[in-house]
């Protein structure tokens, strides 16, 4: 017999699950199903990196469009990158509640570190994709925040959830003709801040979306210790 809290939760029609609100139903079966289709609401940015990763977060997603388009190609990526740090980082800071005294900055103590930070952070995250073979290459085969949704399978009968949904936004895929490799860019710098687990995640909703397995999936961290 199904209680209270389990019986809401079978009402809804389409329940979409993310790695963060997978890990809010481990921690509060309750408070996931009051947020479960509560409006997202904007929120104050309070992290100090989170608006550097936010930024480089933009640029690479553009530089890729335009690669798509025809617009651009790998030769340009690091004068696109650093060129245009400074007018994303002043654009995205124009368009954000940014809390600056949770920061203990200014702004314009912010902007004179972060703008230096950003430009080595995307030397050398194109160093790195250079040195692991994922770039240069055709621009079609790389998907930039790539959203997916799949039904949940149950493992022990291989079926298919009809309400439920595994959901997720990934910041690259590059696609193989037989495999996909998966990154996610993470403003931390230490191995220690990050899930492993939401790399798994991503495999389970990415692999059924392109009918391919993934090769490899990591996480590039875009903040550089000094």
């Amino acid at each position: 017999m199904m209680d209270a809290g389990q019986a809401r939760l079978a009402s809804f029609d389409d329940i979409r699950l993310s790695f963060w609100s997978y890990n809010l139903y481990k921690t509060c079966p309750q408070k996931f199903i009051l947020l479960a289709h509560a409006p997202r609401q904007r929120y104050v940015r309070d992290n100090y990196w989170a608006i550097a990763g936010s930024t480089i977060h933009s640029l690479w997603e553009d530089f890729i469009t335009l690669l798509k388009d025809g617009k651009a190609d790998w030769n340009e990526a690091k004068d696109f990158l650093l060129d245009n740090t400074t007018p994303y980082y002043d654009n995205f800071i124009s368009g954000e509640n940014v809390n600056w005294k949770a920061h203990e900055v200014s702004p314009e103590e912010h902007r004179a570190d972060a703008i230096p930070g950003i430009r080595r952070s995307c030397t050398y995250l194109l160093d790195q994709f250079e040195t692991v073979g994922l770039i240069p290459r055709d621009p079609a085969t790389i998907h930039s925040e790539l959203t997916f949704k799949t039904p949940l399978v149950n493992p022990l009968t291989g079926e298919a959830s009809k309400h439920v949904k595994v959901t997720g936004r990934t910041d690259l895929v590059f696609e193989d003709k037989d495999s996909i490799d998966i990154i996610d860019l993470k403003d931390v710098w230490k191995r220690s801040s990050v899930d492993w687990r939401q790399l798994m995640w991503y495999g389970f909703g990415l692999e059924p979306h392109f009918n391919k397995p993934v090769n490899r999936a990591g996480f590039l961290l875009t903040r550089l210790q000094d």
